[in-house]
């Protein structure tokens, strides 16, 4: 809708307004005359564009869209289309072992983590160290879509086809194009390394 109305960026461009790239606008709060600070946010100097409740409202919305009722089959615990496609690839920047998916069940609603639970090497999980799945997953979509990014060592040929992707497309796509990331929890960051014939994945999709 944005692109078919003309609506440009904050580069003066119209015609590159993605899902994802609208998610991540309705997300900062920069707009609510806050700034980020760690994991929080402390009140800016800045105007504010939008009210606090109404930011706060709009970051509801968006967080109900990342939730559904459990489906349990067979007994066995089952994880929602998002915020799993890193398993396996998924490595803690603290002490570089594996990290796996937990569940917190809040009454109809369930919340997936990626945490270091692993006790590789008798040495006890790294703690404290968790995040959301869909989050996460949707930060490593965000890094490897980002065609503005010049300081980015993802090729530019991967970060251009990415972008033009939904975000359904580009959480099965995951496996496709990595081989592993590095999720640093202290400094809330991420290392990506792409698989030697990530250019498979684009030739398929063309």
């Amino acid at each position: 809708m944005a692109d078919l109305n003309g609506c440009k960026d904050q580069d003066g461009n119209t015609g590159r307004w993605t899902a994802r790239r609208i998610a991540a606008l309705l997300k900062n709060p920069t707009y609510a005359g806050l700034v980020r600070h760690g994991k929080s946010t402390l009140p800016g100097e800045h105007e504010a564009v939008v009210s606090r409740d109404v930011f706060e409202a709009v970051q509801r919305q968006l967080a109900g869209r990342r939730t559904r009722e459990p489906q349990p089959r067979s007994g066995k615990r089952q994880f929602d289309s998002f915020g799993v496609h890193l398993r396996g690839l998924l490595i803690c920047g603290q002490c570089d072992r594996p990290m796996s998916t937990s569940v917190s069940q809040r009454g109809p609603v369930r919340y997936i983590y990626y945490r270091c639970r692993s006790t590789a090497g008798g040495r006890k999980p790294c703690s404290g160290v968790n995040v959301g799945a869909y989050e996460l997953e949707q930060f490593v979509c965000d890094v490897l879509s980002d065609v503005d990014d010049t300081r980015s060592v993802i090729p530019m040929e991967l970060r251009k086809h990415w972008n033009g992707l939904d975000e359904l497309e580009q959480s099965t796509q995951l496996r496709d194009v990595i081989h592993r990331v590095v999720y640093s929890h202290a400094a809330g960051t991420i290392s990506i390394v792409l698989l030697d014939d990530w250019r498979a994945a684009l030739m398929r999709d063309s």
